[in-house]
């Protein structure tokens, strides 16, 4: 394959580091590095895998904006890994968020909070309150989530009798 090259007016160092080096690789860092978003691999693709990186990613959020404290990890077979245990009405956005990916009913988060935290605004002294580094971690958290969630659905349909020809 190295004798295939394609010509271009970029050093091979440039496209040899761009096919091999990820996107997001300055968050891979702290209790659950992330390297890629998306991408589960199958030796981690299982009920207990995905709750335990969800508390991780969770925990450095919410540690990083000094609310660790509110966070428990949970390993119930319906639970998104971890829960919260504060009043989450006088509760901090970051918290009130982690508690609704949980799929906490109660609680309510508007876009304008979710705006402050992920994206700021354009006035210079409103800088978001995630750092990139928090941002990838809180996507990842949502994939993390979303696969946890197909899993304990398929689960449930099991243990109810359904398959998905129904």
């Amino acid at each position: 394959m190295d004798s295939l090259r394609i010509e271009t007016d970029y050093p091979p160092t440039i496209l040899d580091s761009a096919a091999t080096d990820s996107s997001v690789s300055f968050a891979d860092t702290g209790l659950e590095p992330v390297t890629d978003i998306w991408h589960i691999s199958t030796l981690q693709d299982d009920l207990e895998h995905l709750q335990d990186a969800a508390f991780r990613l969770a925990f450095e959020l919410a540690e990083v904006l000094q609310v660790e404290q509110a966070l428990c990890e949970d390993n119930a077979p319906t639970s998104a890994g971890y829960r919260i245990q504060i009043n989450l009405h006088q509760a901090s956005p970051i918290t009130r968020l982690l508690a609704a990916l949980t799929g906490d009913a109660a609680v309510s988060l508007s876009a304008n909070e979710l705006t402050q935290m992920v994206f700021g605004t354009e006035q210079p002294a409103d800088r978001p309150l995630l750092d990139d580094v928090l941002v990838m971690k809180f996507l990842r958290l949502i994939r993390v989530i979303r696969r946890l969630r197909e899993i304990q659905r398929q689960s449930q349909q099991c243990e109810n009798g359904e398959t998905d020809d129904e």
